[in-house]
């Protein structure tokens, strides 16, 4: 009885052998048909005019000689065919950046080597900055100055309460009385206006004129 079951524990374990030789035989032919698919399509990529990445999630069409338009970079490199890329399930290479500013970059190769970049605030100039070293791309990203532009720049306005000027003192608006060619003439005039300017001085700065009484 013994006998059996060693026997049917050789049989398992030679079995079992089988399938792990088997199991290891098609991981590796999956790895050879694979390479040469990775192969083949690396050639494709050396020669193809249009060529679909995928940056952090996001795909971006664009051409060949686009990428490789700045010939020391790492994208030039990477595109040349020379080297083996990563794909994603699609067969877009992949490059596992952040997206947010590779189509300011796409576009400063288009135009490369004269390609320029728009003004932007500190923060995305500092994020570009980072991912053009990535790239081993020279760009140059202007620094936004507040004095660059006065006409667009808020103008501080400071604001000031006016206190109402105060009230004049009444005598202010007192004149002279003066008559017209009835009443008294120009010595007379005169001599009462002196009187006036008498009492006024007597009286005070606020002290009223009174007409005299016309003599007949």
């Amino acid at each position: 009885m013994s006998v059996e079951i060693g026997k049917l524990l050789e049989q398992v374990q030679e079995a079992a052998r089988k399938v792990q030789d088997q199991q290891r035989a098609i991981e590796e032919e999956r790895l050879r048909l694979q390479q040469e698919k990775d192969a083949v399509a690396d050639q494709q990529l050396k020669l193809a005019t249009i060529v679909s990445v995928n940056v952090g999630g996001t795909r971006f069409d664009t051409t060949r000689a686009t990428l490789t338009a700045c010939p020391d970079s790492l994208l030039a490199e990477l595109f040349s065919g020379r080297h083996t890329v990563v794909r994603d399930a699609n067969g877009c290479v992949f490059l596992d950046r952040d997206p947010t500013h590779f189509r300011t970059i796409l576009n400063w190769l288009r135009d490369y080597p004269g390609g320029v970049v728009p003004a932007m605030s500190d923060a995305a100039r500092h994020e570009l900055l980072v991912e053009a070293k990535y790239y081993r791309l020279p760009i140059e990203v202007p620094e936004v100055r507040s004095e660059a532009c006065p006409t667009t720049c808020l103008v501080e306005v400071e604001t000031r309460i006016i206190p109402p000027a105060p009230a004049p003192a009444f005598g202010a608006f007192a004149k002279p009385c003066g008559f017209g060619a009835g009443g008294f003439g120009a010595a007379a005039a005169g001599a009462f206006g002196a009187g006036v300017a008498a009492g006024a001085a007597a009286g005070g700065a606020g002290a009223l004129c009174t007409p005299p009484t016309q003599m007949l």
